[in-house]
């Protein structure tokens, strides 16, 4: 959508440019922010990149794409970006209060093993459906240009 859009309330869209949106999203509200009057909010900015991207660990490429999605500072590839021989399911789960629950692989060059190092939400909550399935890094896995 080119222009802006404005709207109002919980989880609408408050502006939106032709490559990104900013969003309100009102998560539940932890037992510390119910005692303390704490709103609860977070502000969501999602940027659609066209720019390719790489991730490496271990001197190789493990992901290449230039179908990024950028949420919160971390780039998610599309699944069909990693190098298949390069990731291992993990058992580990995590929970993000906007997101959902994120599901994790281990990334694996080398014989070496990086556990959890990767991360993706495969029934992301809506606030958070443009990252379905995509896949985001961190535990010393680099982020670049491409």
């Amino acid at each position: 959508m080119d222009g802006e859009s404005c709207g109002s309330g919980w989880g609408r869209v408050i502006k939106m440019w032709n490559c990104c949106a900013a969003t309100f999203a009102e998560p539940e509200r932890s037992a510390h922010q119910q005692r303390r009057g704490r709103p609860g909010f977070a502000m969501i900015v999602t940027l659609d990149l066209k720019t390719p991207m790489q991730a490496s660990w271990n001197g190789q490429v493990i992901a290449e794409s230039g179908d990024i999605v950028k949420v919160e500072g971390n780039a998610y590839f599309p699944p069909e970006a990693l190098s298949g021989d390069c990731f291992r399911p993990s058992s580990h789960r995590t929970v993000c209060g906007w997101k959902g629950e994120a599901h994790y692989y281990d990334v694996v060059v080398d014989g070496q093993v990086n556990a959890n190092a990767a991360w993706f939400y495969p029934d992301p909550k809506a606030a958070a459906e443009e990252i379905r399935g995509r896949v985001a890094f961190w535990k010393g896995v680099t982020v670049s240009n491409g």
